[in-house]
């Protein structure tokens, strides 16, 4: 009993000395025009520049999909809401300068059911009549 109290307390004092997280907001009831609000806190660096990347790819699809072609209004906040310089360097990835400074990075993201240009022909068309 002893030894279950002891490593108990231990384990809620090793919470305190966690890394910073992620935290991602998405609130669908503030979407307007077809486009969600995304807000994602991020933890403190020490670096000088980070880069933020959405996925390309994603397993199982086997197309490319792009899904930074998505994203409207991309901005880097520091805390005090001040926006930091970036630089979209492709599709899927954005440059952030002054990282040690990054609070959080928001952005919105565009209606893709009604797009689906990028995601190639339909593999149950493709092979099969329907």
């Amino acid at each position: 009993m002893r030894n279950i109290a002891s490593l108990t307390t231990l384990l809620i004092v090793s919470l305190g000395f966690s890394q910073d997280k992620y935290q991602v907001s998405i609130d669908l009831t503030k979407a307007k025009n077809d486009k969600v609000p995304v807000e994602i806190s991020v933890p403190k660096t020490d670096q000088e520049e980070i880069e933020y990347h959405m996925p390309k790819i994603v397993p199982g699809t086997y197309s490319i999909s792009d899904f930074g072609r998505f994203v409207v209004g991309f901005k880097a906040l520091d805390k005090n809401g001040d926006q930091l310089e970036f630089e979209k360097i492709s599709t899927n990835r954005w440059l952030i300068k002054n990282a040690a400074l990054l609070d959080k990075i928001t952005y919105r993201i565009e209606d893709s059911f009604d797009n689906f240009s990028g995601y190639g022909k339909n593999k149950l068309e493709v092979y099969h009549k329907v």
